[in-house]
């Protein structure tokens, strides 16, 4: 009975690792292509996850195995997640997927510990008590951070043959440096057309006022689609009317991505700032 029991939670478990994969692949995908995803990919990912979760606890009722850590442990992940989606949400630093997309890995999450964890007892008791979504929100965040240095880098690259682009007056070294890591420049030529068809794949880093002219400005939360939308026309209109060549833009990432691949860390190694901390203290 207990090899039974011991292979249905595995298969429940992987079950719960396979389903949610497939739905933050797809997920993703849309991300990757429109910046924008359904609703019904995370209504599945939670449903499942539920349903998943209750054949678990079920299960060990039958073997009489005590379910309170099993409980404490997911429904305390399901309660960070929601912490970290308020904090996103307030903060204007998350984008609406991004914050359900917490929530909805929290429900699937299995309970279990990483596949390659590290074989330490103190490390041990850290991912014990830590919930494993804070590892994929972490993961994810880490990853990202390649995004800024390759933006850099491109810059870098790319000022020796566009230097007309590059060309920032009166601007301070320390904010061309922070232009270098969050944004590029590229021309206005169809700027208004890309606004129409891509509107949520960048956002702008200059703003036309008067009668300053144009100038930097860092957007740094987010307002609602519908503001969002209409800011962007009318910089992109200020570009054909007042004939500027080139403007900065700050690319919008495709950030489930990365809240998949923090999520495959997470159940591959765990939270990477404790690993390197592991390897590196």
């Amino acid at each position: 009975m207990t090899g039974l029991f011991t292979l249905l939670e595995s298969s429940l478990n992987l079950l719960l690792l396979l389903i949610a994969f497939l739905l933050l692949i797809l997920g993703a995908y849309q991300d990757w292509r429109t910046r924008e995803i359904v609703d019904w990919i995370w209504i599945v990912m939670i449903a499942c996850g539920c349903t998943v979760h209750c054949l678990q606890i079920i299960l060990m009722l039958i073997n009489m195995v005590s379910i309170q850590t099993y409980l404490s442990t997911w429904l305390g992940n399901i309660v960070i997640a929601v912490i970290i989606a308020l904090f996103l949400t307030y903060s204007g630093l998350g984008g609406e997927a991004d914050r359900i997309a917490f929530i909805a890995i929290s429900f699937i999450s299995p309970v279990l510990k990483p596949l390659f964890s590290i074989t330490d007892p103190k490390y041990d008791i850290i991912f014990s008590i830590t919930p494993k979504i804070l590892g994929t929100f972490f993961n994810a965040y880490l990853l990202a951070l390649t995004v800024p240095i390759a933006l850099f880098c491109g810059n870098l690259i790319r000022r020796n043959r566009k230097r007309e682009y590059y060309a920032m007056t009166h601007q301070n070294i320390m904010k061309k440096v922070i232009l270098y890591f969050i944004g590029y420049p590229r021309s206005t030529q169809r700027i208004l057309e890309e606004i129409e068809s891509k509107p949520w794949h960048f956002d702008f880093l200059e703003a036309y006022t008067d009668p300053s002219g144009w100038d930097f400005v860092f957007q740094l939360r987010m307002d609602t689609p519908e503001e969002d939308l209409s800011r962007k026309r009318k910089i992109a209109k200020n570009t054909q009317i007042h004939n500027k060549e080139s403007i900065w833009v700050q690319p919008s990432l495709p950030f489930i991505l990365f809240i998949l691949l923090g999520f495959l860390l997470e159940n591959l190694i765990g939270n990477a700032i404790f690993v390197l901390t592991a390897y590196f203290a």
